[in-house]
């Protein structure tokens, strides 16, 4: 199937105790999905099972993100669903570990729905 790019859209998530990567990624992924309101899937009758999602996150310890977490985090199940993790993001060192995650979330549809 050939997908065309709907948007994209960018988020940041800091856990400011603990140095929970997943935490950060958590409010990153909020940030995201408290922004975005999209009327184009109903006028168009487009089902998330027909979308493409990718989600880009870049967090200090991309080793130990765990994918399936990640999952279910988001608030929708695509048809299609890429993850990929990249070093980034920011640690800052204190009396625990400040961690700062960036997701971005790009929203794919088919061609012949754009």
């Amino acid at each position: 199937m050939v997908y065309r790019k709907l948007l994209t859209e960018i988020g940041m998530g800091i856990d400011l105790i603990g140095g929970d990567v997943h935490e950060s990624i958590r409010r990153a992924i909020n940030d995201i999905v408290h922004r975005v309101c999209i009327m184009y899937f109903r006028e168009k009758g487009i089902s998330f099972r027909e979308v493409k999602l990718i989600v880009d996150i870049f967090t200090p310890y991309p080793d130990r993100v765990d994918r399936e977490k990640v999952v279910e985090m988001l608030p929708v199940k695509p048809g299609k669903l890429v993850i990929n993790m990249y070093k980034g993001g920011a640690l800052v060192k204190g009396i625990e570990d400040i961690i700062v995650s960036i997701v971005a979330i790009t929203i794919l549809i088919p061609d012949d729905k754009a």
